[in-house]
């Protein structure tokens, strides 16, 4: 279907096509489905016998900055510039401790696990003395 976008008669059809053409350029539905709940908000209301809602939307004026509040605006841009930067590197440092921190306990970690582990031994060793002095004391009384 053509639609004619200059013939006033086909005005719903002309705020749908470029609604459809919005979305289409944008790659959002926002247009479109704003178009949609408009044709059903009107439809309700002409069903309800009250008369059709126009609301105009007048963009905003734009206004040209003075020199100064171009210069003020320049130096607070700038200034958020250096504090970027300077996060920036104070993230960088913070993540470089952060490294060598792990570096450091897991090495500690594998230092206490081999403490662990020889410990270990060391225990099995003597809970070994043990149990032959108790072997060999008990040998000792049930003999005599």
């Amino acid at each position: 279907m053509a639609v004619n976008l200059t013939d006033p008669s086909d005005e719903e059809e002309c705020k749908l096509a470029e609604a459809a053409l919005a979305c289409y350029q944008s790659g959002q539905l926002t247009p479109l489905i704003k178009e949609e709940l408009k044709y059903k908000i009107q439809a309700k209301r002409m069903e309800q016998g009250k008369g059709e809602l126009h609301v105009q939307f007048t963009a905003p004026n734009s206004f040209e900055l003075t020199k100064e509040e171009a210069l003020k605006s320049e130096r607070r841009r700038q200034q958020n510039r250096v504090a970027a930067r300077k996060f920036r590197k104070r993230q960088l440092k913070f993540a470089v401790n952060l490294d060598e921190m792990l570096q450091t306990l897991e090495a500690e970690n594998s230092r206490l696990h081999a403490e662990v582990g020889r410990l270990s031994m060391e225990k099995n060793f003597w809970q070994e003395k043990l149990n032959k002095f108790l072997l060999s004391t008990i040998d000792g009384h049930l003999e005599s």
